[in-house]
């Protein structure tokens, strides 16, 4: 493990991650997509996908009217869950500390 970097065990290549744009309105048929989706967490980007500015839990729709048309620029400003970037030549060694460090392990 003292080798390996966080580069050598990405799982999922970075298109194709699931993301939505901050500009992205929260109604029914889009709430249901991301229900369908499967995912907990999904990243929000502004602009472009390398310019991820939130994180979405999908939790945080429970209480939502879809009537109200919500952005998520609006649920994830209200949220504010925070975000942790990484650089692809970390070593693990290093994350593994960080992670038992913090609750969440949400990161980019």
């Amino acid at each position: 493990m003292n080798l390996l970097s966080v580069s050598d065990v990405i799982l999922i290549c970075w298109q194709d991650v699931f993301m939505l744009p901050d500009t992205t309105v929260l109604n029914t048929k889009t709430v249901a997509e991301i229900l369908r989706m499967g995912y907990t967490r999904i990243p929000v980007y502004s602009g472009d996908r390398n310019t991820v500015v939130a994180l979405l839990f999908v939790k945080d729709l429970a209480l939502l009217d879809p009537d109200d048309n919500f952005t998520i620029q609006t649920v994830c400003g209200y949220h504010e869950h925070p975000l942790r970037f990484v650089m692809e030549d970390t070593p693990l060694r290093v994350m593994l500390e960080e992670f038992k460090k913090v609750t969440s392990f949400n990161v980019f």
